[in-house]
């Protein structure tokens, strides 16, 4: 599998850790196809491809909203995004295509980091350092790391549905700890390492947690998993309720 490279960091911290994370399912979908796995297991690994694709895009197009190649850039997600289904469509139906999967989907991401998203952030950055004066320095607030004891938020057991989009079957879990970095659920289930899982729980009575997780530890019929791109709703909620500190690695 090709691995990712510093060159294509466009300079933006999340939208550079969002590019790692589909280059990292585009890995996965590239290693699934050698291994032979069938076409309904792969054609799940390229709905999460493009679920992620859409919400990434949405963020690169929130953090362009003033600059000047704003419409261009996002009329060009917009013919990403035809150029990956018109692929997959003809992948499906059986119709020939001379380019491989995977390196369809490697050169397609690829390609738009080098040409579009690297020049476009760039020059972006040049502008807000030039326009505008560094923030005044921002006093931690101490609260954020305070994590909130589990019986202030429910006497019940937190039960989650699960998914794993790697063996296309669906479990149930008790979440035993969570925090902005992921979750330690139990559960008779099997799950392997690097497997990837969503994760639908309620946490109290008003917040439902809905959100793709990589399994990072496994330890009997515990699994501790990450959070590949934790929505802003679900951080902001979880951040201060529980403060920023996992507990997923072995003790």
């Amino acid at each position: 599998m090709n691995e990712w490279n510093p060159e294509l960091n466009v300079g933006v911290a999340s939208i550079d850790k969002q590019h790692k994370i589909i280059f990292d399912l585009i890995s996965d979908l590239g290693k699934a196809i050698e291994d032979g796995k069938d076409r309904r297991r792969i054609e799940k690994l390229l709905d999460v491809v493009e679920n992620f694709v859409y919400r990434h895009f949405h963020a690169e197009e929130e953090l362009l909203k003033q600059h000047a190649d704003r419409i261009p850039h996002t009329l060009e997600h917009y013919n990403l995004m035809r150029e990956f289904n018109i692929y997959r469509f003809n992948l499906r139906y059986k119709k020939q295509e001379k380019i491989p999967l995977h390196t369809f989907v490697h050169d397609w991401f690829v390609n738009h980091i080098k040409t579009q998203d690297i020049p476009t952030f760039q020059d972006s950055a040049k502008k807000q350092s030039s326009e505008t004066s560094p923030p005044p320095e921002e006093k931690p607030d101490r609260r954020r790391n305070k994590r909130i004891p589990q019986g202030r938020i429910t006497d019940d057991d937190i039960r989650a549905q699960c998914y794993n989009y790697f063996n296309l079957k669906k479990s149930t879990a008790t979440v035993v700890d969570i925090a902005c970095s992921g979750l330690r659920i139990s559960s008779i289930a099997q799950h392997k390492l690097g497997d990837l899982v969503n994760i639908k729980c309620r946490i109290g009575t008003n917040f439902k947690l809905d959100e793709k997780l990589r399994v990072v530890d496994v330890s009997g019929t515990e699994y501790g998993l990450e959070f590949m791109d934790i929505s802003n709703e679900a951080k902001s909620f979880l951040t201060n309720l529980y403060g920023a500190i996992g507990k997923y690695s072995r003790s």
